[in-house]
């Protein structure tokens, strides 16, 4: 009887331990300093900025999320009797697979909009990271109860997967923004196996 237990439990455990969308071992070449999403891309730490949230557990949905920030936490009013946490500045990385690179780049479009609807934005142009072409909008201003003012904003596709880095800062941050998100830019990396 025991037998028979054993092999359906160890399949299950494989199968649950295949959903996780994070490789045992690390993609060649990768630092272990660096914030890993699953075996699909990597980011080199940025002097400044300390990883905030990593949701690798959104990961079996076919995306990945983190964020970084600089400077003080501090609690911002937020509509009807709530509050957001702020920082001086706050980089975004996300990730989201989807069907086919047709697909992804469609997700990466309505990105786009989205973020001129939520900024005015500057003329867009284009940066590398990772070996991808990114188009990149200036963020000029955003709406009053925004903390908010400015930043910048990458979109790119990898595969089967769009691209979204972002970082938004407030009048406390003494940085350039579009420096700051080329230097999160340089170090980023993919795994060219993962692109699906």
């Amino acid at each position: 009887m025991k037998r028979r237990l054993i092999l359906p439990a160890l399949l299950a455990v494989l199968l649950l331990a295949g959903c996780s969308g994070q490789t045992e071992e690390p993609v060649p070449g990768w630092d272990e300093s660096w914030t890993r999403f699953g075996d699909v891309a990597a980011l080199e730490p940025v002097e400044g900025f300390t990883l905030g949230e990593n949701m690798d557990g959104l990961a079996p949905s076919g995306i990945y999320y983190a964020d970084w920030v600089s400077g003080e936490a501090r609690e911002i009013a937020s509509g009807e009797d709530g509050t957001v946490t702020a920082y001086d500045a706050q980089f975004y990385f996300l990730l989201s697979e989807c069907r086919d690179a047709e697909s992804a780049q469609g997700e990466v479009n309505a990105w786009l909009a989205r973020e001129k609807q939520s900024y005015e934005t500057g003329e867009a142009f284009s940066a590398e990271g990772g070996g991808r072409e990114f188009t990149v909008l200036p963020l000029l201003s955003g709406s009053e109860d925004n903390p908010y003012t400015h930043g910048a904003a990458a979109f790119s596709t990898h595969g089967v997967w769009a691209v979204s880095a972002e970082l938004l800062c407030g009048d406390g941050f003494a940085g350039d923004a579009r420096e700051t998100l080329e230097r999160f830019l340089a170090g980023l990396h993919f795994n060219e196996e993962s692109g699906g």
